[in-house]
């Protein structure tokens, strides 16, 4: 199961990285068909990142079965705890599948994001917002732009996070298409 989840997890963050990618190569000005992401150390970090997150989630769901078996009363009868067991299982995954997928991918193009700015040497600026829904990020919002080399920059505040960080390019050195 572990190494099933981590080779999704690594085919969604390479596809997210790699779309990132494109997306900010053809901003600075390039041509986003140039990208093909064969750079080992970032591969080497996605992977790293995958099994790292997917640990987390086996435990994260262990532990939560564990606190939903505990919590049943001791006179469930089977018939009940099957149904009980679908639905909570079924609520749970409605809820904790879009929260997973939303924060990996918005990891992985803010990770795309910064790695171009540091290999392709540009300056400019980078602003975050879109949504604004919670206080965390109207703050970060209204503090934008940020240098990039602000810590804060490309960093996701918190899990779900609908909002994103927007490059402002005023320059670049040679772009780095992934390799």
């Amino acid at each position: 199961m572990l190494d099933d989840l981590v080779a999704l997890l690594i085919a969604v963050n390479l596809s997210a990285y790699t779309q990132s990618l494109r997306d900010t190569v053809e901003q600075a000005g390039g041509d986003p068909s140039s990208v093909a992401l064969t750079n080992e150390d970032v591969a080497a970090q996605i992977e790293g990142h995958a099994q790292t997150t997917a640990e987390g989630i086996i435990t994260t769901a262990e532990s939560d079965v564990q606190a939903f078996l505990d919590g049943l009363p001791d006179d469930v009868s089977t018939d009940e705890l099957d149904q009980l067991i679908t639905e909570w299982s079924t609520s749970r995954a409605a809820w904790k599948n879009p929260h997973i997928s939303i924060s990996e991918l918005a990891l992985a193009v803010a990770q795309a994001q910064k790695d171009f700015v540091t290999r392709s040497d540009v300056t400019g600026s980078v602003s975050f917002g879109g949504s604004e829904t919670c206080d965390v990020c109207i703050e970060i919002a209204g503090n934008s732009p940020y240098a990039l080399d602000d810590p804060v920059a490309f960093l996701i505040p918190h899990p779900q996070c609908g909002d994103e960080w927007t490059l402002d390019i005023t320059s670049t050195g040679d772009l780095w298409t992934g390799d």
